[in-house]
C-alpha cells in the first residue's frame, strides 16, 4: 500500500506541475500554453533571480548536532544577486552569492558544453565536473543524446509538440486569474503587462491528476497524432544512434545483427510503431486511472496525507508582455516535510523572484575561469573528498562548511568479529592470535582514512603519510623492534 501511495503522490505532484506550468489553456484571454512554449524554446536570454529557503520548525529534537548544524546553515538562506547569461543551450553562466546567517559565499558557475565549471570563494582553483550530460558507458541512449545535442532544432520541435499536447488536455487549477499591471524590468521603462496568478494546494492534486489522465485517455486521435509526430522527430536520430552503437559494440556480430534487424523492423514501419506505442500507453493510462480512482486518502500514510492536504501549496505569479514573453516571475512553494509535534522541521518554504530580458537576443556569457589546473571531480561528481577539502583555504567559509558541518572527510570503518559479512564491501576480519589480541591491517585502516601507505624494506618499517596535513607516521616491524 505504501509503495502504491508513493507512486500516486509522485504522479500527482507531476500533474500539479503540468497543470500550473502548461495546463492552463487560456485564462482571461491569455494563452499560457503558448507563453510556456516560448519560454521553453528560448535560445538566449538574460535574467536576475533571488531564491530564499526557510525551515518551519517543529517541536521535535534533532537526531544529532550535525543535523542541527546543517539545518542552521540552510535555514533562512538565500541565493542572492544571481545573474544568469544564456548564450545558447550549451553555454550559460551564472554568478551570485550564497548567504545564510553565518556565511556569505560568492560563486560563479559556467555550463560549457558537457562541462560544469564552478568557482567558489575560498577555492584555490576552479572545480570542473566533466561530461555532465553524457552517459557513463557507450550505449544507444548515449549516442541518441549526442544526436539530440547536434540537432537542437529537433529538440525545440519535440518540446513544442509535447507542450501543445499537454496544454490541450491538462486541466486548469481552481485558482487562476489575470489582471493588467504596469511594471518595469531590469531598470527599464514601465510597460503594460498581464499578471497571471496561479495557485494549487495538495488537496487538489488527486482531482487534477484524474482529470488530466482521463483527458489524455479520451483523446485517441490526439494521442496517436502526438506519437506520430514524436516518431517523425525522434526515430531518424534513434536509428542513427543504433548504427553508431552497433558499429562500436563488441558483442557477437550474428546476435547483434539479429537484434538490430528486429529493432529496425519496428522503427522502419511507422504504422506498426505508432500502434504499438499507442496500445501500450493506453493500457498504462487506463490502469493508472483505475488505481487512482480506488485510492483512498483516509488510508494513506501520514506523510502522504500531508502532501494531499492544504499544507502543500504552490503559488506562481507571471508577468507577461504583449508578445507573451515571461518578464517577471514570483513563486512560493510550501512543502510539509514532517510532523509538527515530533519532528524538528515541519515544513520547508521556498520563494523565488526573477526577471528576464533580452529574449532570443545576442547574449554573451561571462568567461569561465582558467581550467588548466582545475580540480576535476569526474563523471558523477565523485572525487577524493580530501582533495576537495584541500582545494579550499582553511580559513574560508567553504572549508569550515565541508569539514565541520558536512563532515565530508568523516569515515566509518567496520571490523567483523563474527561470520556476518554484511559489510564485507568495506570491512575486514581482524586477525586474532592465541592470546586474544586482535590485529588489523595497517594498509586497510590507513587507506580508508585517506593516508598513503608505503613499505620500506631496508628499514623494515611502514610509512603512513597524510598528504593533507603533511603528517608522516613510521611504524616499525616486530623484527626491527627486536634488534
Amino acid at each position: 500500500m505504501g509503495l502504491r501511495w508513493k507512486r500516486t503522490v509522485c504522479a500527482a505532484l507531476f500533474s500539479a506541475s503540468l497543470a500550473l506550468m502548461s495546463g492552463c489553456q487560456a485564462v482571461g484571454g491569455v494563452d499560457l500554453g503558448k507563453a510556456l512554449e516560448q519560454q521553453m524554446s528560448l535560445t538566449s536570454a538574460e535574467a536576475n533571480e533571488t531564491i530564499s529557503i526557510e525551515f518551519i520548525p517543529g517541536q521535535g529534537a534533532y537526531h544529532s548536532q550535525e543535523d542541527e548544524a546543517i539545518a542552521r546553515l540552510f535555514d533562512k538562506a538565500q541565493l542572492k544577486n544571481v545573474h544568469m547569461l544564456m548564450q545558447d543551450a550549451s553555454h550559460i553562466s551564472v554568478e551570485g552569492e550564497f548567504v545564510s546567517s553565518s556565511v556569505s559565499i560568492p560563486f560563479q558557475v559556467n555550463a560549457d558544453g558537457d562541462n560544469l565549471i564552478i568557482q567558489l570563494a575560498g577555492a584555490k582553483k576552479p572545480i570542473v565536473i566533466g561530461d555532465v550530460r553524457r552517459p557513463a558507458f557507450p550505449s544507444t541512449a548515449g549516442f541518441f543524446r549526442d544526436q539530440l545535442q547536434q540537432h537542437t532544432d529537433k529538440v525545440r520541435q519535440l518540446q513544442s509538440v509535447l507542450t501543445r499536447f499537454f496544454v490541450r488536455n491538462a486541466p486548469n487549477p481552481a485558482h487562476a486569474s489575470v489582471s493588467q499591471v504596469t511594471d518595469s524590468v531590469h531598470g527599464g521603462g514601465t510597460m503594460s503587462m498581464d499578471k497571471v496568478e496561479l495557485e494549487i494546494k495538495g488537496s487538489e492534486l488527486k482531482g487534477l491528476l484524474q482529470s488530466f489522465l482521463k483527458a489524455i485517455a479520451a483523446d485517441d486521435d490526439g494521442l496517436k497524432e502526438l506519437i506520430g509526430q514524436v516518431y517523425d522527430i525522434v526515430v531518424p536520430l534513434l536509428k542513427e544512434s543504433l548504427k553508431q552503437h552497433n558499429a562500436l559494440s563488441e558483442e557477437d556480430s550474428s546476435d547483434l545483427d539479429e537484434v538490430s534487424q528486429l529493432q529496425m523492423a519496428y522503427l522502419d514501419n511507422k504504422t506498426l510503431a505508432v500502434e504499438f506505442a499507442y496500445t501500450t500507453l493506453k493500457q498504462g493510462l487506463n490502469k493508472a486511472i483505475a488505481n487512482l480512482d480506488k485510492a483512498d486518502a483516509a488510508g494513506a500514510p501520514a506523510d502522504v496525507k500531508r502532501l494531499l492536504s492544504d499544507e502543500l501549496s504552490l503559488k506562481i505569479d507571471w508577468l507577461l508582455d504583449s508578445k507573451l514573453n515571461l518578464r517577471k516571475q514570483h513563486i512560493e512553494f510550501n512543502l510539509p516535510t514532517g510532523d509538527a509535534k515530533t519532528d524538528p522541521i515541519a515544513a520547508v518554504r521556498i520563494v523565488t523572484d526573477s526577471e528576464t530580458w533580452n529574449h532570443n537576443q545576442p547574449v554573451t556569457v561571462k568567461p569561465a575561469p582558467d581550467t588548466k589546473d582545475a580540480l576535476e571531480l569526474g563523471r558523477f561528481g565523485g572525487a577524493d573528498k580530501r582533495a576537495l577539502l584541500a582545494n579550499f583555504d582553511p580559513k574560508s567559509d567553504m572549508y569550515r562548511i565541508l569539514k565541520d558541518d558536512l563532515h565530508i572527510t568523516r569515515e566509518r570503518i567496520y571490523l567483523i568479529f563474527s561470520g556476518n559479512d554484511h559489510y564485507a564491501h568495506d570491512s575486514t576480519h581482524p586477525y586474532i592470535d592465541d592470546s586474544g589480541t586482535a590485529m588489523v591491517s595497517v594498509r586497510f585502516l590507513a587507506e580508508r582514512l585517506g593516508a598513503k601507505v608505503k613499505w620500506d624494506a631496508d628499514t623494515q618499517s611502514v610509512h603512513v603519510t597524510d598528504e593533507q596535513s603533511g603528517t608522516d607516521i613510521v611504524i616499525l616491524s616486530a623484527a626491527r623492534m627486536r634488534r
